[in-house]
């Protein structure tokens, strides 16, 4: 769900101050071999707001970080033409290339943060367990991150509670009732599409409330809640 909404801003981008009705002409009048749509569940700016979660003002510290990678003496400095994480670490393909549903949630700060982690402690450890995103939306709250479940948040500070806090265990909605991990999603996937979905209902017009996760949701996981919290060295 994630690409969607990312690509709805590129073209909000790329047709700023123009209605959505005006942007879909814009751009079937190219000719190109698809054509665009206005769904009923993007109808207007404030819905696609709603789900981009994603704050970037706050805490002076992140928004002035540097991201460029200075400190690996691995590196030497050369961006390659191309680079395929499947290739590189093919041992956490199915961690790097799972894809997960935020639902009806302005959680892809959460989401974007918590599978970035996941990525690299899987690279690092070998280990292809999927980590908590509800735990994520749901702990990672205004005064640890100064962010707010459902309606936003700071994937920078998400870092900082990884590794003053810790993530738990977790997968998705599917995973309710497995027992594998402790505490997957909650939120039902839902249909974001234009034409109606006969796999999933539509999403409903506003977002669900942040999920709550003060112990493992999962009675028959293994670990209880405070032993299960998996830890950043670094942010």
């Amino acid at each position: 769900m994630a690409l969607r909404i990312s690509s709805g801003f590129a073209l909000v981008g790329a047709v700023a101050g123009t209605s959505f009705e005006e942007m879909v002409s814009t751009v079937n009048s190219q000719g190109a071999s698809w054509k665009a749509a206005v769904p009923t569940r993007f109808g207007s700016y404030d819905d696609v707001k709603m789900l981009c979660g994603t704050i970037m003002r706050g805490n002076e510290t992140f928004k002035e970080m540097d991201y460029a990678k200075t400190n690996d003496q691995q590196w030497n400095g050369i961006v390659p033409d191309s680079f395929d994480v499947r290739t590189a670490w093919p041992q956490c393909s199915s961690v790097s290339g799972h894809i997960r549903d935020q639902s009806s949630c302005g959680s892809c700060w959460a989401f974007g943060s918590t599978e970035a982690f996941n990525d690299r402690r899987c690279i690092a450890t070998g280990d292809t367990t999927l980590m908590s995103v509800e735990d994520t939306t749901a702990n990672c709250g205004f005064f640890s991150c100064l962010s707010m479940g459902c309606n936003g948040g700071q994937p920078g500070q998400a870092w900082q509670w990884f590794k003053n806090t810790g993530v738990v265990t977790g997968g998705d909605y599917t995973d309710i009732g497995s027992g594998t991990t402790c505490g997957p999603y909650s939120l039902a996937p839902c249909a974001h599409h234009v034409a109606p979905s006969t796999e999933y209902p539509v999403c409903p017009s506003s977002e669900y409330s942040t999920p709550s996760l003060s112990a493992c949701s999962e009675s028959s996981y293994s670990k209880a809640y405070s032993d299960d919290k998996q830890k950043a060295s670094a942010s």
